[in-house]
């Protein structure tokens, strides 16, 4: 029978931080493990989004993330949130940070990461993780479709539209600390061949709360059956969802412009917190 498999990523630059002891126990607990450095990804490629087709092998049963606290930047958080969402798998592997924190709740992780385990180097973690691996974690509720596509090869796509059960008439997609470099509407479930926008407006720029975005807007209605498309040129740390900015008032004090004046309206995204749903991914 074969052994399960264990993919052990480890964090923290030039070697600081070896993972040999992770890997030893990995090891010792009967997981096959394979180990990989994440300095070694080269960040102008996002070499990084090469894990996700391994992390696809349903024989990999669990995800071990280990390295120094300071080493679990946002960016990282918001790379491991891409991953886990681009997972097509159900259930997807077991997710463990390995790492030495006075309090586990100071890595401050989204909502979308609730399942990971949190352990001390200490910890018992990987007879732990061989005993999780038989209970698969819950499934996150979102508050709309969400789907990723991710490789070096096509870069980050996030596909977003309403649930089942409703419909959106135009719609306004906006990222924090990245920026959006293609937007594009089509079938539900996989990157359109071509596409036709409706009323685009690109590089909008605003602010919810304190969350400064970078936002693509589109007339097209999305329903069930029909999504939008958006090419990231990294991983955001939030993404938010709201109506086409035409069909609401805008903040006067927003910090948001539209800058391409392709739609019929030439005001910026507005401010207001009560029409924005918004998923953290850092």
């Amino acid at each position: 029978m074969a052994l399960p498999k264990a993919l052990l990523c480890i964090l923290g630059k030039n070697g600081s931080y070896s993972g040999e002891e992770q890997e030893l126990s990995l090891r010792a607990v009967g997981f096959a493990t394979a180990t990989l450095r994440w300095s070694d990804f080269r960040p102008e490629t996002n070499d990084w989004l090469g894990l996700s087709e391994i992390l696809e092998d349903p024989a990999v049963a669990a995800w071990v993330i280990a390295g120094p606290p300071e080493a679990f930047s946002q960016k990282i958080i918001s790379q491991i949130s891409v991953l886990t969402l681009a997972l097509d798998r159900k259930p997807g592997p077991v997710t463990a940070f390995v790492t030495k924190l006075a309090d586990k709740s100071d890595l401050g992780l989204p909502p979308i990461l609730s399942h990971v385990k949190v352990f001390d180097p200490l910890d018992p973690y990987a007879a732990k993780l061989m005993a999780y691996r038989f209970k698969p974690p819950e499934n996150q509720p979102r508050p709309f479709y969400l789907k990723t596509y991710a490789s070096p090869l096509i870069g980050l796509w996030l596909e977003v539209g309403p649930n089942e059960s409703e419909k959106w008439s135009g719609f306004m997609l906006a990222v924090t600390k990245t920026l959006i470099d293609v937007l594009g509407v089509g079938p539900r479930g996989q990157l359109p061949q071509k596409s036709t926008v409706n009323y685009p407006m690109h590089g909008l720029e605003g602010q919810l709360g304190d969350l400064k975005f970078n936002a693509s807007a589109a007339k097209n209605t999305l329903d069930a059956e029909t999504s939008a498309f958006i090419r990231l040129a990294g991983p955001p740390n939030h993404l938010i969802v709201a109506p086409y900015p035409e069909e609401n008032p805008v903040d006067q004090e927003s910090s948001g412009q539209g800058s391409s004046g392709q739609g019929p309206s030439d005001g910026g995204p507005p401010d207001h917190e009560t029409w924005a749903q918004v998923l953290a991914l850092a």
